[in-house]
């Protein structure tokens, strides 16, 4: 991390971040199997004005794996697993989550929006997904090997340009 953080008093509920991070060997679990992860990660220009939104300039993922993955109903399970959660009844002290605790999706902190996340270009290199689909009678599943490619205007704000993918893979 070469990040600088400024965080006012915390009755404010704000904080800035600037600057660049990366990470190695990121594993992301759904209790069982792994649902995603990375062999390195390296995000530069990023910008981030908590709780307000959160800008990536350039997101490099070398050897990115996902699982997607449809239930019978035809919801992706990958996005239920990232949303954000917490104990059932707890409140902003709360410790970490046991494996049985149930759970239900935090409040929004502003409005009722999520906070929107925007990468300017972000670049897969040597990727791979495996997609499920247990909507369809017999389910199916594909692998994808050697993604490699580039999304430019990634964002989550639903008023953002559609984004643009240029991606190559087996």
């Amino acid at each position: 991390f070469d990040l600088a953080v400024a965080l006012p008093p915390v009755a404010d509920g704000r904080a800035t971040v600037r600057g660049r991070a990366a990470a190695s060997f990121i594993d992301v679990r759904d209790g069982e199997r792994t649902v995603m992860r990375v062999e390195r990660a390296e995000a530069t220009g990023v910008d981030v004005d908590w709780p307000r939104r959160v800008a990536v300039r350039d997101l490099t993922l070398q050897r990115p794996w996902v699982l997607l993955e449809r239930d019978q109903g035809g919801a992706l399970t990958l996005r239920a697993l990232l949303s954000p959660r917490a104990p059932d009844g707890s409140g902003p002290g709360a410790s970490a989550l046991s494996a049985s605790a149930p759970i239900r999706p935090l409040p929004a902190s502003n409005g009722g929006s999520t906070i929107p996340i925007t990468v300017d270009h972000l670049v897969v290199a040597d990727g791979g997904a495996r997609t499920v689909d247990h909507r369809v009678a017999p389910p199916i599943a594909l692998d994808t090997q050697r993604l490699t490619g580039r999304i430019d205007g990634l964002s989550t704000d639903p008023s953002a340009k559609p984004a643009r993918l240029d991606m190559t893979g087996r």
